[in-house]
């Protein structure tokens, strides 16, 4: 008779950079997300009812993504506000995790 250990692996997720609601940071998140989307600015605007001019500061960092816009983009990309203003992954599923940070080496 022998004993039999079970052995659990876990793979911790990429690592991501640090959150940030610095609005460069913010156009970043949202320029890879309109790419792994593959969006246009006119589509996000379209999808979400902001301005085509307000999409593009956001996406340059030269305008702050707020509480209310933050939300439509959420609803509309499946991610949470959290990750729109902060880039918080924190609530996010583990493979839209991996999605979003792929190819970030």
């Amino acid at each position: 008779m022998g004993i039999t250990a079970k052995i659990a692996v876990v793979i911790p997720p990429p690592p991501i950079p640090p959150p940030s609601i610095k609005p460069e940071a913010q156009g970043r998140r949202l320029r890879a997300l309109l790419a792994k989307l593959k969006w246009s600015q006119r589509d996000l605007a379209r999808h979400t009812g902001l301005s085509e001019s307000d999409i593009s500061k956001y996406c340059k960092g030269h305008k702050p993504i707020e509480g209310v816009q933050a939300r439509k983009i959420a609803d509309k990309t499946g991610l949470t506000t959290d990750y729109i203003l902060w880039g918080s992954i924190r609530g996010l599923p583990l493979d839209v995790i991996r999605e979003l940070t792929a190819g970030d080496d």
